[in-house]
């Protein structure tokens, strides 16, 4: 199927392109348009805003299929992501697969019942080819990438975006060259050269950006993520990856859930989700779409929606500093061009399209458990879904998260990623706000393994002790060591 879209501002609704086909698209607009849509809308970069562009698809030839229900849309001989091709904007001949997708949808009957959420499920991504989420977006930023004639593929990255473009690039036969951080850990610069990336670290965060940004422009290298300053978003056709969460979630479910919950930074997996939902709502699928919540470590979007912000404002509170911005979500109003560039200027935007200092744009260094996503402000795509959703921004705690990954591994046997326990964390505020209801299906998104950072779980573990063949010191060990009191 040859799919027809556009791009637009996700913001403003301003259209990048009208009318582009899968597989028509040649090598030179190719650029044109990866450079343009990667700098983000200039209409709303003139009021004081950085927007992203999103792909609209047209759905009209779905419809008549819909009506049957959701299974109708996939397609099980395709692999990966791609059983759901038909809403997907890629060609058939230009398609990546490493078989990602088709995540387990878990119940967690004893956890939830502890946290007062019953019906609380977690989607787990980790079980996908490069253990994260990550894969939904690289299957599809990386197929668009050779349908636009790309020659190399480039992200910034502190671990797990950047290990899933290096496999996936080299899955295309494409070089990869991922730009991250020296205090990134060992184990995620590992992975990403595991799967032949070139691999280059730099000391300050905004200066992997601008050397990428630099890049992209000049030599015409894909960008798989973002590289704006402050950050707008990753790449558009890389998040349409991530509505096939919502896609499998359905068909799982039978029904969409009441919230749905996503550890966030800048808003990829959040915007991509939610984008699904809008797409099965659209094709009469999904009456009544999940509230979205995002889990934040900086109170970055939660004030902004409080507030009725027409931007999100720097965050001050991540890497395991004090709780704050308590409360729900707010309505969103219109703001004005003069509104918005005042904001805007608050939240490190200007308009002239410059920045504020780095400590405004980005944390100095992954000190925090959940470095993935910790990062001082978040993005207008994330802050639109939480509007349209009537959703929540939710502030985490760093030092509630490995309370949180200890737990979950012991009553369910999900070993996640500190970052991917964010929306956990998120769910167990929420609870005890009285926010959900009592019968709410709840889905938490948990994005990565806890295999990706084994270090911050071993740092918390006791040694492990050295016995002799004695089955009376075993016992004495295991009651002294772990607490554990197993005789009978």
């Amino acid at each position: 199927m040859t799919q027809t879209y556009d791009l637009v501002c996700i913001q403003c609704g301003t259209p990048l392109a009208t009318g582009l086909r899968t597989g028509k698209v040649a090598e030179a607009d190719g650029r044109r348009l990866t450079q343009a849509l990667l700098r983000g809308c200039a209409v709303c970069a003139e009021s004081g805003i950085k927007s992203n562009f999103t792909v609209k698809l047209d759905l009209s030839p779905l419809r008549a299929d819909a009506r049957r229900g959701v299974d109708a849309l996939a397609d099980r001989s395709a692999p990966g992501v791609w059983r759901w091709h038909r809403l997907l904007p890629a060609a058939p001949r230009f398609r990546v697969s490493l078989g990602e997708g088709n995540t387990p949808l878990v119940p967690l009957k004893r956890f939830g019942r502890r946290m007062g959420v019953p019906n609380l499920y977690v989607k787990d991504e980790s079980r996908n080819p490069t253990w994260s989420y990550k894969d939904r977006l690289c299957a599809v930023g990386v197929s668009n990438a050779l349908e636009f004639g790309a020659a190399v593929i480039t992200v910034s990255s502190t671990g797990n975006h950047g290990a899933a473009a290096a496999a996936y690039a080299a899955r295309a036969g494409l070089p990869c060259v991922v730009f991250t951080l020296d205090s990134t850990p060992d184990v995620m610069k590992t992975l990403m050269q595991a799967y032949g990336a070139y691999v280059v670290a730099m000391e300050r965060p905004r200066d992997r950006w601008r050397l990428m940004g630099e890049m992209a422009e000049e030599q015409g290298w894909y960008a798989i993520s973002g590289f704006q300053i402050p950050p707008i978003g990753s790449n558009p056709f890389g998040i349409e990856g991530y509505k096939t969460i919502a896609f499998e979630t359905l068909a799982d479910l039978g029904a969409a859930p009441d919230w749905m919950v996503v550890p966030t930074a800048h808003g990829d997996g959040l915007t991509g989700v939610w984008k699904g939902w809008q797409e099965l709502h659209e094709l009469g699928l999904a009456p009544a779409p999940p509230k979205m919540a995002a889990a934040e470590l900086n109170p970055s979007l939660e004030p902004a929606l409080l507030n009725g912000e027409p931007a999100p404002r720097p965050g001050h509170e991540g890497q395991g500093r004090a709780a704050g911005a308590a409360g729900a979500a707010g309505a969103a109003g219109a703001a004005g061009a003069a509104g918005a560039a005042a904001t805007a200027a608050t939240a490190g935007q200007r308009q002239d399209g410059g920045s504020a200092p780095a400590s405004d744009a980005e944390p100095a260094a992954p000190d925090s458990p959940a470095f993935s996503i910790d990062v001082a402000i978040g993005t207008q795509q994330a802050l639109a879904v939480l509007r349209r959703s009537g959703g929540r921004a939710v502030h985490v705690r760093s030092v509630d998260l490995i309370d949180l990954q200890r737990r979950l591994a012991e009553d369910e046997g999900i070993y996640a990623e500190a970052s991917s326990l964010a929306g956990l964390a998120a769910v167990q505020r929420l609870a005890e706000e009285g926010a959900l209801g009592a019968d709410d299906v709840v889905v938490a998104v948990l994005t990565s393994t806890g295999l990706k950072d084994p270090g911050a779980t071993a740092a918390r573990l006791p040694a492990v002790p050295l016995i002799g063949l004695d089955a009376h010191e075993l016992l004495d060990t295991l009651a002294a060591v772990y607490g554990a009191r197993l005789d009978t």
